[in-house]
């Protein structure tokens, strides 16, 4: 699972590049939605192996979880204040708006609200807030008129707000029977018909409403559920020896490379604009090709984890897609004006992927040591 972890971080860091030698890959939003899905298997596998049935242990998945998330992501805040400077916190200062300035720091610093500022428009001549128009269109010509203000320092880092509410709530709905959870999603997905229906279907409603993306971590949480029930439980590797292999896991293992490789090498070719519907159009605001890729992403993943589980070289694969993602803009920002734009993204990705290995080695490995000899339980640990 590592492998596809890493190439959805490449694939939202070449979204963000000036087109080049490479291209593109997939689109930005369905590669975040696939990473709210495989947080969501992660998170159900996490709660279910190392802390249910143990004390207090609510209180010390939040611990565990915030100092993974966290430290990484002040390291980059702190660093992009210094290399490309504090943003609007400055001007705001200067110009006395210090509520604005106190909401910018506190947006930045505890990520949380991130998600929800995007809903809205700071104009810098008024100073006042509006919520942006539903309508694509309508919108574009709001944000083409307004001097706007900026209230987060790393552009990226709003999805993270998503990730800390799905953290919030996991204590309370993974330890729920899976029908319970298949209601939430059906709700969620309903939630989703209605805005599109009601044209909110631009990006920020498209994978930014927390309400409508809980159905993309919860899949990801069934995702790991039918893990347990049909590939740990040898269901899968038995019913393929009934099928004629000699060796059920042996041609498990197989058949799982094989899924792992068609989701790569999809990624890399499938057109995502087949079947009805197009972007920005309702109701879904995407067409019904997107859905189709990261539902198959989602029907996969139990056979990606089947085949990395113990291939410790994936696992560290897959550690790099954070501090990747999270540093990416910060790379891009020192390099558009030094570098042509034809070659700004390998360069981007090499060097985010060098500087993440640094990272891994010296910042993240550590603080997985630390957070698994203070908040998980004693016993065989799963990493997540």
């Amino acid at each position: 699972m590592g492998i596809i972890r890493f190439l959805l971080a490449v694939c939202v860091l070449l979204w963000h590049c000036p087109k080049g030698i490479l291209g593109t890959y997939l689109h930005p939003a369905l590669a975040v939605q696939c990473f709210y899905a495989i947080s969501g298997f992660l998170i159900q596998m996490a709660i279910w192996a190392n802390y249910q049935g143990t004390i207090g242990w609510q209180k010390r998945f939040y611990m565990s979880r915030v100092l993974r998330l966290y430290p990484l992501y002040m390291v980059f805040f702190l660093v992009s204040a210094g290399l490309t400077g504090p943003g609007n916190f400055s001007y705001y200062m200067a110009q006395h708006e210090f509520g604005l300035a106190l909401l910018w720091l506190f947006n930045n610093l505890l990520i949380v609200g991130q998600d929800a500022l995007r809903f809205f428009c700071l104009d810098m001549n008024t100073w006042h807030f509006s919520l942006l128009p539903g309508s694509p269109a309508e919108r574009a010509t709001v944000l083409a008129h307004v001097n706007r203000g900026s209230m987060t320092l790393l552009g990226q880092s709003w999805t993270l707000a998503l990730e800390l509410y799905f953290y919030v709530l996991a204590p309370f709905l993974l330890l729920r029977r899976s029908l319970i959870l298949v209601a939430l999603i059906l709700l969620s997905v309903a939630i989703r018909f209605w805005l599109g229906y009601h044209g909110h279907v631009n990006n920020q409603w498209l994978y930014g409403f927390f309400p409508s993306e809980l159905a993309v971590f919860l899949l990801g949480a069934l995702a790991y559920r039918a893990y347990l029930r049909f590939f740990a439980s040898g269901r899968v590797a038995r019913l393929l020896e009934h099928y004629g292999c000699t060796n059920g896991n042996r041609a498990l293992l197989v058949l799982s490379a094989a899924a792992v490789a068609t989701l790569c090498v999809g990624y890399r070719v499938i057109h995502l604009g087949f079947g009805w519907g197009h972007y920005d159009a309702p109701p879904l605001g995407v067409p019904v090709g997107y859905w189709v890729v990261f539902f198959v992403t989602v029907l996969l993943l139990p056979f990606a984890f089947h085949l990395s589980k113990n291939f410790k070289p994936d696992r560290f694969i897959g550690e790099l897609s954070y501090p990747i993602y999270i540093s990416h803009m910060t790379v891009l920002a020192l390099l558009t004006d030094r570098v042509p734009a034809r070659y700004v993204a390998p360069v981007v990705i090499i060097i985010c992927t060098l500087l993440s290995i640094v990272l891994v080695r010296l910042v993240e490995q550590p603080l997985d040591r630390l957070r698994h000899k203070l908040f998980y339980r004693r016993g065989d640990l799963i990493k997540a």
